[in-house]
């Protein structure tokens, strides 16, 4: 029984004085297994000191028992809270087996656990591998913030369309791997057209492009290499990841017109642009055909913020052309069927030089308002100046870089706001 209990031992376990001595330590403690009885027991038969640990999980905190006999008969017990130095072990623990941006099993948890299953009972041991289709894309033209979300929906569906014995991991950057013990290479290919499905279910909701390219292969005995089960799953991933790029393409570039025209900061750009557009022909007394080309304007400007890496805009062009034909079906006359068409319209109006070289050099007057414009809308809400301020940064290159007729009529549009 408790013979004494000091105010340490009080904090520690929430019991005063009062509450235990007198009392057995069963009495005190009866969620404490049958162990700690006979580890005290031993410790009091002792003639001589006898110091133990133990770690008991009691009130959310991780307690540790040091005990020990200060005489035959007798236990004596320390106790001490080391809840947060057994968090931080477990915390490593988990970091060292679980990457940190999915959530899912690491590379190094594979490694030990595909030692574990590569044997007998296990058998058949399937594997799909999985890679992210466009990953670099969504980072480029979205921002890794982004990227990283992508990942995140992906491991959510991952963890959605499998199953509880099942061992998902990450394998690094853009490759996943789920282990299937005990499951044929058709069932295996079930889960992966499951993984399939649900992230074409998933990307309407997150306005991501949700696309992995997979392959399976399943080891069916003991004699089989596991080395060459992953190969060949391998192999088959990066065969369709070549064969679906253009479905991938698709599905980015449609998934990027629609983000964009969703983007309310872009809306109301776009709308002012547009309006801003429209007057500066008006005051210039442009017959109506010239009006309708000034719409077209616009959408160059749209071209422009609609941001494509650059290395897949030529691939790209054809499919971002279908998407702003189904918004714009008016242009479509206009709009270049390829991008070095595309290229040889637009470089002019947006490739930075001087717009307004001076006479005799022809610059089309449609780029030379686009400059103006462009150049107006850049400084108003890049650079936050007012629109007086605005014009008078452009008056300043009014005859060099813009066109000096349109510049005023600009200024008189300002004035009259």
């Amino acid at each position: 029984m408790f013979l004494e209990a000091n105010p340490a031992f009080e904090h520690i376990t929430g019991f005063s004085r009062e509450d235990v001595v007198g009392l057995t330590l069963r009495e005190v403690f009866p969620f404490l297994d049958d162990s700690y009885w006979e580890l005290f027991h031993q410790v009091a038969e002792k003639e001589e000191a006898a110091r133990v640990e133990r770690f008991v999980s009691y009130k959310d905190k991780y307690l540790e028992i040091v005990a020990f006999s200060p005489s035959p008969g007798q236990v004596a017990t320390i106790w001490r809270d080391v809840t947060e130095k057994r968090k931080r072990e477990e915390e490593m623990r988990y970091l060292s087996f679980h990457d940190v941006l999915t959530g899912l099993y690491n590379r190094a948890f594979f490694e030990e656990e595909i030692q574990r299953l590569d044997r007998g009972r296990h058998l058949p041991l399937s594997l799909i591998f999985l890679d992210v289709d466009g990953l670099k894309e969504v980072n480029d033209s979205l921002g890794h913030e982004e990227g990283d979300r992508l990942l995140g929906e992906i491991a959510q569906v991952l963890r959605k369309s499998t199953r509880g014995g099942d061992v998902i991991t990450r394998w690094g950057g853009d490759e996943f791997i789920v282990l299937l013990p005990q499951t044929t290479e058709n069932v295996a290919r079930e889960v992966a057209k499951r993984i399939e499905k649900n992230c074409e279910e998933a990307q309407r909701e997150c306005l991501l492009p949700l696309s992995l390219s997979w392959g399976v292969a399943t080891k069916e005995s003991d004699t089989e290499d596991i080395r060459e089960i992953f190969r060949r799953a391998e192999e088959e991933a990066y065969q369709k990841k070549f064969l679906t790029r253009k479905v991938f393409l698709r599905s980015l570039i449609s998934i990027l017109v629609h983000r964009f025209y969703e983007e309310e900061k872009i809306r109301q750009r776009q709308m002012r642009v547009g309006e801003l557009i429209q007057k500066m022909g008006e005051k210039r007394g442009w017959e109506e055909e010239e009006k309708k080309k000034l719409h077209f304007l616009n959408l160059l400007w749209v071209w422009e913020k609609m941001f494509l890496p650059e290395h897949l805009k030529e691939d790209g062009y054809p499919l971002l052309r279908e998407e702003l034909v189904e918004i714009y079906p008016e242009f479509e006359e206009q709009l270049p069927l390829s991008y070095s068409g595309w290229s040889s319209l637009f470089s002019r109006v947006l490739s930075g030089e001087e717009y307004y070289p001076g006479e005799g050099d022809e610059v089309p007057l449609m780029a030379r308002l686009l400059s103006v414009v462009e150049a107006y809308e850049f400084l108003v809400e890049e650079r936050q100046l007012t629109p007086q301020e605005a014009v008078r940064e452009i008056q300043k290159e009014a005859g060099s870089r813009f066109d000096p007729e349109l510049v005023a009529i600009l200024e008189e549009i300002v004035r009259e706001e």
